[in-house]
């Protein structure tokens, strides 16, 4: 995936993007540079990423998807998370033929869907590109009937969470996605794009969520430690102390980071440096 993200300056003499208030405006700049963006102009993103990384509420992010639907400025389904700009390729063409193809393959391996289907036959680009391979768009999005199995399995499936009794956290069920988004978050926050998760990091996030921690403030935490100078090797040992175990070992760490988060990044005294530091070496055993 490309480190960049290409934007004309002219989307600031667009109608369109002009008519955006400031929170919507930061949104969608948001889209086009988030650390889940492709190059394909086309990913799945989870509200609760959003309101972590631009601290908004969820009513927040719900009226600006409102906003950029109603536009055409996204296109977003929200049943699979997917959200896709359609003038894309406009201002992202890939400059070779080995971008062409994982371009195109970034697309077709994407959830089948309406949006996806929409995305598709907007762009010209990669109309030509399934012409080329003598492919359509039906091959790769399924008809409306499997669509409406699919919703209908979704809706099963719902029903029985619903029926099974609270297992933690504040108001509902805690389950593997819950565990997932703010694993992935650490990961794209913190850069540690190849790590695992193991039974360590799983438990450290399933501690504090059944203490009831939601995602959001789980999220908001590791934003915190991103923003921590000496978590983030300003110490005297030049280390880097981020890994999720220490972040969500206790309610007291995970405060903590949430008001760097909100507060900014207060200086550590020497002693609560040397207790930071000890603390980071009995988590690393």
């Amino acid at each position: 995936m490309s480190r960049y993200r290409k934007i004309d300056p002219i989307i600031w003499n667009d109608e369109k993007f002009r008519a955006l208030n400031d929170k919507e405006r930061l949104f969608f700049l948001y889209l086009l540079t988030s650390p889940h963006s492709t190059a394909w102009g086309a990913y799945l993103i989870d509200d609760l990423y959003i309101q972590a990384d631009l601290g908004y509420s969820a009513q927040i992010v719900k009226s600006c998807w409102e906003s950029l639907v109603e536009r055409n400025l996204v296109i977003r389904c929200d049943s699979t998370r997917l959200v896709c700009f359609p003038n894309w390729f406009k201002y992202n063409l890939p400059v070779n033929e080995k971008s062409k193809i994982v371009c195109l393959n970034g697309i077709l391996g994407l959830p089948k869907s309406k949006a996806l289907q929409q995305f598709i036959s907007s762009s010209e680009w990669v109309m030509e590109q399934l012409a080329n391979r003598e492919l359509t768009v039906r091959v790769w999005v399924d008809s409306e009937q499997e669509q409406e199995q699919e919703q209908e399995q979704e809706q099963e499936q719902e029903q029985e969470q619903e029926q099974e009794p609270p297992k933690g956290g504040v108001g509902g069920v805690i389950n593997g996605q819950q565990v997932k988004i703010v694993f992935d978050h650490w990961k794209n926050r913190l850069n540690h794009t190849h790590a695992q998760l193991g039974e360590k990091r799983k438990k450290a996030i399933l501690d504090r969520l059944k203490e009831g921690y939601s995602p959001e403030q789980l999220c908001l935490a590791i934003n915190g430690c991103a923003l921590s100078a000496f978590h983030q090797g300003a110490n005297d040992k030049a280390q880097v102390y981020d890994a999720i175990e220490l972040i969500c070992r206790d309610a007291e760490h995970v405060d903590r980071f949430i008001k760097i988060a909100t507060q900014g990044n207060p200086q550590l005294s020497p002693a609560g440096i040397k207790t930071a530091m000890a603390a980071q070496e009995f988590i690393n055993g």
